[in-house]
Formats: structure tokens, C-alpha cells, sequence
């Protein structure tokens, strides 16, 4: 037989097989974004603020579940939010009308840490009664305690919502099956609860701040 009769048999398993390595390719991770460079030298213990910044609504100070092991996960040594807040209490640290440290010197010394990692969230709405999502404008901003000023700083405008099989079924009951969008450019996911988009969003941020230094 002519080796020619044979290539309309081998061109579809070709083709079969170009989908096959294409479909793996998009099962492949993103890569981790750049983190954006520390503007001072890089801290060993940062401290959270316990207060949110700004007026953030019902969400009030769970806007701050997970953020210290976030902040953790980056290789900083970081005290619980119980452990900073008790502290800082005791300390009498004051603090501005929006919730602000007024003086970051003297967190560093309460809390024996070289920064403090301030939560700022001005908007913050969640539909909680049933959970259907929330959107935000929030900013973590890294300060450091020892004179070196704003050292690292990352802001997120955006919203996540719950959406049903068929928002335009007026049949579709809270039951029905969801589908999920993304934050951002990822892949669709889907949140239990406020807790769970809220320490979603914070190893986001956390994903661009560098590595600590040993």
C-alpha cells in the first residue's frame, strides 16, 4: 500500500492529539505573581493592627480573620490577633478617629515588632442573609515601626458574587445547583462565607509581599 493512503488515517490522531496536550496546558497552575519590592529594609516580626481602617460595615473587624497567618505564610514571625490586641490594650496605644495607629513606634515597641500591617478597608458591602457575596475596596499597607515609613502596600477594588445555574430563570430556586466567578483574572471559585472570601483575599495581597529575609 502507498505510504500516502495512509495519512488520512494518521492527520485526526494528530489532531486528537494537539487537543490533548493543549487541554493539559490549561490545567497547569498560574504562576504566582511578582511581589512588589519592600520600599526599607525587610522586617522579621510584623504585627497586625487589630482595628480595620475605614468604615467597612456589618463586616467590622472579621475583615481581619486569617490576616496574621496570611502574613505568616510569607515567612514572618507574626503574634495572634488576640496576642497583639491584648497587648496593645495594656500598652494604651492610641489610635486616630478612623481606627488608625497614631503611633507606629509605639505599636513596635508593645508588641516587639520591626512593622505593623494595617488593614484599611473604606468599602465593604456582603449580602450575608443568605450569602450571595460582597464587593470591597480595601488596602493593606505595611508600616514600619523603626522610622522607615510605608514599606510595602497593596490595594484590591472588586467583588465576588453567588450566582445561580440560570439568573434568568424566574423559576430558579436558592437551591438550585451555583456557578462561581472569579476575583480577578483566576479561575471561578466558590466562598462558603464571608470568612472564607475574606482569608481568600488576604493571601491574594499577601501573594505580592516578598518573602521574608532571614
Amino acid at each position: 500500500m502507498d505510504s500516502r493512503d495512509q495519512l488520512p488515517r494518521l492527520v485526526p490522531w494528530a489532531a486528537v492529539a494537539a487537543l490533548l496536550i493543549s487541554g493539559c496546558a490549561s490545567l497547569v497552575p498560574p504562576a504566582p505573581p511578582e511581589p512588589t519590592p519592600l520600599h526599607g529594609p525587610s522586617p522579621e516580626r510584623v504585627a497586625i493592627w487589630p482595628v480595620v481602617v475605614g468604615d467597612p460595615g456589618v463586616a467590622g473587624e472579621r475583615l481581619l480573620a486569617g490576616l496574621d497567618a496570611a502574613v505568616r505564610a510569607r515567612g514572618y514571625a507574626v503574634p495572634s490577633l488576640a496576642v497583639g490586641r491584648e497587648l496593645l490594650t495594656d500598652a494604651n496605644v492610641g489610635l486616630g478617629a478612623d481606627g488608625a495607629p497614631l503611633d507606629a513606634a509605639a505599636v513596635g515597641k508593645a508588641l516587639s515588632a520591626d512593622a505593623v500591617l494595617v488593614l484599611h478597608a473604606p468599602r465593604f458591602d456582603a449580602d450575608e442573609r443568605p450569602w450571595d457575596g460582597a464587593t470591597w475596596t480595601m488596602s493593606w499597607r505595611l508600616w514600619s515601626t523603626r522610622g522607615h515609613g510605608l514599606l510595602w502596600q497593596y490595594d484590591h477594588d472588586g467583588g465576588w458574587r453567588r450566582q445561580r445555574r440560570d439568573d434568568d430563570d424566574p423559576m430558579a430556586r436558592y437551591d438550585d445547583a451555583l456557578r462561581t466567578a472569579p476575583i480577578g483574572g483566576g479561575a471561578p471559585v466558590h466562598f462558603r462565607d464571608l470568612t472564607d472570601l475574606v482569608r481568600s483575599l488576604h493571601r491574594l495581597a499577601c501573594d505580592h509581599l516578598p518573602i521574608a529575609q532571614r
